[in-house]
């Protein structure tokens, strides 16, 4: 697998990106993805996913749902919501950021 690593969590697992072609093209299930990594003690980086998807036009509300899926099987329902939680608030920082380049907001 292909993978970039783009940063590293406090208990030491490391962040991947570029994990959504190998979902997209090779047809690989998220969810058996999401497992493996884990267990190679390395987590999705789900904004470079997310954003990937969004790139490949796929609609918000199927993205959520696959991310929903894949995290919920894998790691539970309380950590799939917190992990959508921080990816919405994520999404929103960014699109602040690129909506107001100055810093002036809005």
């Amino acid at each position: 697998m292909d993978f970039e690593i783009v940063g590293q969590t406090e208990d030491g697992k490391l962040v991947v990106k570029n994990v959504f072609s190998l979902y997209d093209t090779i047809g690989f299930p998220l969810e058996e993805i999401v497992y493996l990594l884990n267990n190679d003690n390395m987590l999705v980086d789900w904004v470079d996913f997310f954003e990937s998807a969004m790139i490949a036009q796929w609609g918000i509300t199927h993205t959520i749902k696959k991310i929903e899926a894949a995290v919920g099987d894998v790691f539970g329902p309380q950590c799939k919501n917190e992990l959508i939680r921080r990816l919405k608030f994520c999404l929103v920082e960014r699109e602040n950021k690129h909506l107001s380049p100055s810093g002036q907001g809005l």
